[in-house]
């Protein structure tokens, strides 16, 4: 149609369809990047090209003339949008008349299908009325929100569709056992965490979500071994290895907390020098796991939970909650 257009010398059909190409190549796939596939939200770009191109065609199909209008230039701005909203020629107006009607339609068809985008719940709700064998990515997208909601059951069921429609997909086996996590179903979130998600138990979110939920259960061991394995992702987080010293000291692992402490002092004194008075605090350490030292002046005696606490707390040390888990949007 471009080499019909310009051997007729249809210069703006053929400005028309290279429009539509050109603006559509991002999309075409032939080069992946980003979400290069999802960008098809944008092909409105490139319709602006095909609409000129097929009025164009249209026109010349029904023998519209180019060069209709017998206004002269200097004429009045309203008589010259007269001529081109309402023009004299009969076969014109009656294509003028016919290409305002389709305008009206398609808007009010465009109208009505835009509507679900409003907000994110009704549009998750219509991709999934209106794709055939369901939508894994919008039933995870609408968990999310109903877990936003406090409507935990309807999150999971949702949850536990997506992953039985793809169970190849790590993000949505990820999703379902934050959304256990937030539902307050802590030991089958951990349980569903150790033999389901085996092939990504080592990764970072993971890791945290494991740490997440041992904490809500209170089981220091379990906590403690997704923290130690956590900190190979981020080695300088203080209130890691601060939570980690807390963990190892009521678990009697004075040496493996000192070693932590040590190590949570060692990130927070190259930021701060007034920290750097951390051998005090690692005498103090020493006398948890040395029989032979001296004991705490005014007759405390050393607690592994109230030391860690009170020199962490000396220190600018003391953790805060455990980090938050955030679901994955897809």
């Amino acid at each position: 149609l471009a080499w019909w257009a310009f051997r007729g010398k249809g210069r703006m059909i053929l400005a028309g369809w290279l429009w539509f190409l050109l603006n559509l190549t991002p999309v075409l796939g032939f080069i992946g990047f980003a979400n290069a596939a999802m960008a098809d939200r944008y092909l409105y770009i490139p319709h602006m090209g095909l609409l000129a191109a097929m009025a164009c065609l249209m026109a010349r199909a029904f023998r519209i003339p180019e060069t209709d209008c017998t206004v002269p230039a200097d004429a009045p701005l309203t008589r010259q949008i007269q001529a081109v909203l309402w023009p004299e020629n009969p076969r014109v107006k009656w294509f003028v008349l016919a290409g305002a009607a389709m305008v009206m339609l398609t808007a009010a068809i465009g109208v009505a299908e835009t509507l679900p985008w409003r907000d994110d719940e009704q549009l998750n709700l219509r991709a999934i009325a209106v794709t055939p064998g369901g939508n894994a990515m919008a039933e995870v997208n609408l968990a999310q929100i109903r877990v936003a909601q406090g409507r935990y059951d309807e999150a999971i069921r949702l949850l536990e569709a997506a992953v039985e429609r793809e169970p190849f997909n790590p993000f949505w086996r990820y999703n379902l056992a934050w959304g256990l996590y937030e539902a307050g179903r802590y030991r089958q979130a951990l349980e569903y965490i150790d033999t389901r998600m085996a092939d990504m138990a080592e990764t970072h979110f993971v890791l945290q979500l494991r740490s997440n939920v041992c904490f809500k259960l209170g089981d220091r061991q379990c906590e403690v071994e997704s923290l130690e394995k956590l900190a190979a992702f981020k080695p300088n987080d203080a209130a890691n290895w601060t939570r980690i010293a807390q963990l190892k000291s009521a678990l009697g692992d004075h040496k493996g907390a000192l070693d932590a402490l040590k190590k949570a002092a060692e990130i927070r004194a190259a930021k701060d020098p007034r920290l750097r008075d951390a051998a005090e605090a690692l005498e103090k350490a020493r006398a948890l796991i040395d029989p032979d030292a001296t004991p705490e002046p005014e007759g405390n005696t050393p607690n592994a939970d109230a030391w860690a606490e009170r020199e962490s707390r000396r220190l600018g040390l003391s953790p805060s909650p455990p980090e938050t888990s955030a679901p994955i949007t897809p």
